[in-house]
C-alpha cells in the first residue's frame, strides 16, 4: 500500500511542474532596438503586472498527462480506479472435522464458513477455485468459479471425522500444480489446527510460487470431555471398556436395550469394564451418555453393540500342589487367560468357562465322557508323573471327538509323557534348550491357521513374545506345524486323530521359560484362538469393533458373503473374495445395521465420535505457518508478479494508455503553439 500512496502523492505533486513552467514563461514582449539609446546604461526593470498563464491548452495537456500517470500507479487509493477482486487460482482447504462443532466465542464452524466466504468474495469472477474438504470423506475437489464455490460452502456443515491436514494440503498443492502459470496461485487453510491433525504437515513441500494464507479459528485450549468406547475382542474375549477421553472420573448413564443405569468412573481409573453377556444370539445395544455441557455436544454420547454367545466349558488340569512351580502353576495363567476378568454383575467376559480338574474329581470326569454335559476341550500344563486317570481322560476325550492341548515346561519328563500320551502327542518331546533368536517366533501372516485372525499389530507383537527356552521336538508323521520359532522349530504342532485332535505348545504356560504367560495382551488372545482352533470352531467374532465416524475402515464380513454388496445409505461396497469390504465410511455416530443388497443383515456396528477430535488442543497460526514453510521448495521461476496482490482493472490500464498517447501528442501541440 505504501509504494502506491507514495507514487500517487508524487504524481499529483508533479502537476505543479508544468504550472511553474508556464508561469515563468508569461507573455514575452518584443523589444525594438533604437540607435540613440545604445550608449545608455541598462537599468533593472520590474513588472508590476500579474503573471498570467499562457498556452493554456498546452498546460492542461501536460497536467493531464501527469494526472493520468499518478492515477494509474496509485490505483489502489482511488475508488473506481482499482479492482477489489484478485484474479487467481485458489485452493481452499476447509476443516470440516468433528472439532469444528465446538463452541469458542460462538460456533467455530460459523467462523470458518464466514472466513471462506470472505475469501471467495475477494476473488475476481474469472478466478478458479478448488474447495478441498478435510477430512475428504467421499468428496472430490474440482475447479469452479468463486460463485459456485460460495454456493457449495454456504450449504456445508461440519462432519464427525478426525482430521489430518497433511493429505488435504498435498491435494491442494497438486491441484495448483496442474493449473497454468498465467495468474497467481494461492493455498488458503481454514482450520482450528488441532495438534492431532497436524501430523506430517511439516513434511509437505510448498512450491515457491504458491502464496500461503492461513486462518486460525477457535481457542488454542478448549474445555471439553467426551465418552470413549474400547472393545477388547480376540478369539472369544469380548469386553467393553467405557471411559472419558481426558482420563478423569465421573458418571455415565448406560442404556442397555432400553434398561438404564448409572456407571461411576473413579478418578485415576481407566474406565468401567463390562463383559458382553446375554442370551445366545441376542443383539445388545449400549448407549452411554455424559450428562454435562461442554465444548462439543456430539462426543457426549457413545455406542456399543454386540451379539451375545453361550459359554463353552473347558477342562483345565490342576497338577498336585506339591508340583507347584515357584512362578505359580501354569494352570493359573491359562485360567486367567480364558476367563481374564469378571464384570460387576459377576459375568465373565469370555465364552470359555474353565472347569478345574484335579485328582479328586478326575474319575467323575472320565465317567462323563460321551455325554452332552462333558466339555470337549482339555488343557494339560506340563506335569510330572501323569496319572493313569489323566491318561484315560485324554484317550477317551480324543476318541469321542474332543481335543487336548498340551504345554511343555521344566516339569515335563519326556519318557513319562511318551508312556502316558505317546499315541496322541503330535511330537516326541526331547530335552530343554535355549532360544537364541529375537524375535523368537517366525513371521505370521493373516492366513495363519492359528493366529491369522489377529490384527497385524497383534501378530507382530506375538512374534516378539518373551520366550527363553523350549523343548527339542520331533514331529509325528501325521502332525502339522501351526506356528514356528524363528529358526523353524515347531512352536505349536497339531495332530488330527479320528474326529478328535491334539496340540502341543512348545513352551511353558507359566513364567519358568519366559514371561509370555504374564503378558496379558499377548497371552490372552493367543489362548482364546488356540481354544477355538482346538474345538474346530472359527474364531468368535461377536461384533465389529466400534469404529470412528468419517474414517475409512475395513469390515470383515466373512468369505460366505464374498461378491455381495453392502449398502449404507447411498453408498455401496462390494465384499471381496477374502470376505472384506474396504474403505467403508460411516458419516455419523450411531448403531448401524449392515444391510446387504437383498435387504438381509450382516450384523451391526457401533460408530462413535473420534476420540482425537474431543481433545481441543491446537497450535497458533505462526506455528502452523512455520511448519509449512520449513520445506518450501527452492527453484527457478515464480508465479508472483508485481500486480499479484490485486490485479488492476480496466480503468487504470486506460489511464496509462491515455497518458502514453498524450505524451506522444504533447510535442506536436507545443511545436504548433510556439510558431509565430
Amino acid at each position: 500500500m505504501l509504494p502506491n500512496l507514495l507514487l500517487f502523492t508524487l504524481g499529483i505533486a508533479a502537476i505543479g511542474a508544468p504550472v511553474w513552467v508556464h508561469l515563468r514563461l508569461g507573455r514575452v514582449k518584443k523589444r525594438a532596438t533604437v540607435s540613440s539609446l545604445r550608449l545608455m546604461r541598462a537599468t533593472p526593470q520590474t513588472s508590476r503586472s500579474p503573471r498570467r498563464f499562457v498556452d493554456i491548452p498546452l498546460l492542461l495537456l501536460r497536467a493531464l498527462v501527469l494526472l493520468l500517470v499518478a492515477l494509474g500507479f496509485g490505483r489502489l487509493l482511488v475508488p473506481g480506479m482499482r479492482s477489489h477482486n484478485a484474479r487467481a487460482y485458489a485452493a481452499i482447504v476447509v476443516d470440516v472435522s468433528g472439532s469444528m462443532q465446538a463452541e469458542a466465542g460462538g460456533k467455530v464452524w460459523d467462523q470458518a464458513k464466514a472466513q471462506v466466504l470472505a475469501s471467495l468474495e475477494k476473488l475476481d469472477a474469472s478466478s478458479r477455485v478448488a474447495v478441498i474438504l478435510s477430512p475428504a470423506g467421499r468428496s472430490v475437489p474440482s475447479w469452479e468459479s468463486p460463485a459456485q464455490a460460495a454456493t457449495r460452502v454456504a450449504a456445508l456443515e461440519p462432519g464427525y471425522g478426525a482430521n489430518q491436514l497433511a493429505p488435504s494440503v498435498r491435494e491442494g498443492v497438486r491441484l495448483l500444480a496442474e493449473m497454468p502459470e498465467d495468474r497467481p496461485k494461492v493455498l488458503h487453510l481454514v482450520s482450528d489446527f488441532q495438534r492431532s491433525a497436524l501430523a506430517g504437515l511439516d513434511e509437505v513441500k510448498l512450491p515457491v510460487g504458491v502464496g500461503l494464507e492461513i486462518a486460525k479459528l477457535g481457542a488454542t485450549q478448549g474445555q471439553n470431555r467426551g465418552v470413549t468406547v474400547e472393545v477388547v475382542s480376540a478369539g472369544a474375549t469380548d469386553l467393553g471398556i467405557y471411559s472419558f477421553n481426558d482420563g478423569t472420573g465421573g458418571k455415565l448413564v448406560l442404556d442397555e436395550n432400553g434398561s438404564s443405569r448409572e456407571l461411576e468412573i473413579t478418578p485415576g481409573n481407566s474406565g468401567v469394564r463390562l463383559g458382553h453377556a446375554g442370551e445366545k444370539g441376542e443383539w445388545v445395544t449400549r448407549r452411554l451418555e455424559l450428562q454435562e455441557t461442554d465444548g462439543i455436544a456430539a462426543d457426549n454420547v457413545a455406542h456399543d453393540v454386540y451379539q451375545a454367545q453361550d459359554y463353552i466349558p473347558v477342562w483345565l488340569w490342576e497338577p498336585p500342589s506339591e508340583a507347584k512351580h515357584v512362578y505359580e502353576q501354569a494352570s493359573y495363567y491359562i485360567s486367567r487367560a480364558l476367563q481374564p476378568v469378571s464384570t460387576e454383575d459377576g459375568r465373565a467376559v469370555s465364552r470359555y468357562l474353565p472347569v478345574a480338574l484335579t485328582e479328586s474329581n478326575i474319575s467323575a470326569a472320565v465317567g462323563e465322557l460321551g455325554t452332552a454335559a462333558a466339555p470337549r476341550l482339555l488343557f494339560v500344563p506340563a506335569t510330572a508323573s501323569p496319572s493313569a486317570e489323566l491318561a484315560a481322560l485324554v484317550k477317551g476325550l480324543v476318541e469321542n471327538g474332543g481335543s487336548v492341548v498340551f504345554f511343555g515346561g521344566p516339569a515335563l519328563d519326556a519318557d513319562e509323557y511318551a508312556a502316558a500320551f505317546g499315541e496322541f502327542l503330535p511330537v516326541r518331546v526331547g530335552k530343554a534348550e535355549s532360544i537364541a533368536l529375537t524375535p523368537s517366533l517366525a513371521e505370521m501372516n493373516d492366513g495363519n491357521l492359528l493366529w491369522g485372525p489377529l490384527e497385524s499389530l497383534s501378530r507382530r507383537q506375538l512374534e516378539k513374545a518373551p520366550l527363553r527356552q523350549r523343548h527339542a521336538v520331533e514331529l509325528a508323521a501325521d502332525a502339522a506345524v501351526l506356528a514356528s520359532y524363528a529358526d523353524g522349530v515347531a512352536f505349536v504342532a497339531e495332530r488330527v486323530i479320528g474326529s478328535g485332535r491334539t496340540e502341543f505348545v512348545n513352551t511353558s504356560a507359566n513364567r519358568a521359560w519366559g514371561d509370555w504367560a504374564a503378558s496379558a495382551p499377548l497371552f490372552v488372545p493367543a489362548m482364546h484362538l488356540l481354544a477355538a482352533r482346538s474345538l474346530g470352531d472359527a474364531p468368535f467374532q461377536p461384533a465389529h469393533q466400534p469404529v470412528a465416524a468419517g474414517a475409512p475402515v475395513t469390515l470383515k464380513l466373512g468369505t460366505a458373503l464374498a461378491g455381495r454388496t453392502l449398502k449404507l445409505g447411498e453408498a455401496t461396497y462390494t465384499v471381496g473374495a477374502d470376505g472384506r469390504a474396504t474403505d467403508v465410511i460411516f458419516d455419523k455416530p450411531g448403531v448401524v445395521d449392515l444391510t446387504l443388497d437383498d435387504g438381509t443383515s450382516a450384523g451391526k456396528i457401533a460408530v462413535n465420535f473420534p476420540t482425537t477430535e474431543s481433545v481441543l488442543e491446537s497450535d497458533p497460526e505462526p506455528v502452523v505457518r512455520q511448519r509449512l514453510e520449513s520445506l518450501r521448495q527452492s527453484g527457478s521461476g515464480s508465479t508472483v508478479r508485481w500486480e499479484a496482490e490485486e490485479q488492476g482493472g480496466l480503468a487504470w490500464r486506460l489511464c496509462l494508455l491515455a497518458a502514453a498517447l498524450l505524451l506522444v501528442i504533447e510535442p506536436v501541440v507545443a511545436n504548433l503553439r510556439m510558431k509565430p
